[in-house]
């Protein structure tokens, strides 16, 4: 059994991550997209969210993620992307176990 999900930020010192947002990037408004970003991520990386009210898509260029849904746990690897819609629980981590 799956433990329960958590609203959860754990970014460690390794971590570095860009974003842009409508507030700060109004065109991407009309794209329909509210935030946008890139991140090189190692050592603690650890992102949860309860009731997300957007769509989240995640595109690897190199390394590997878990993801853990309501519908099972799956890897994310270099070249893949996923696609998590809004409202469904869901974690994503640095691959170590997943």
């Amino acid at each position: 059994m799956q433990s329960p999900f958590t609203d959860i930020i754990n970014i460690g010192q390794q971590c570095f991550e860009r974003f842009i947002d409508s507030s700060t990037s109004p065109e991407i408004m009309a794209l329909d997209i509210e935030l946008a970003g890139c991140s090189n991520l190692s050592g603690e990386y650890v992102v949860g969210r309860v009731m997300p009210p957007n769509h989240t898509l995640f595109y690897s260029l190199s390394g590997e993620g878990c993801f853990r849904t309501p519908h099972g746990s799956f890897s994310l690897s270099s070249g893949q992307l996923i696609t998590l819609p809004a409202y469904q629980s869901f974690e994503v981590s640095i691959a170590k176990a997943c």
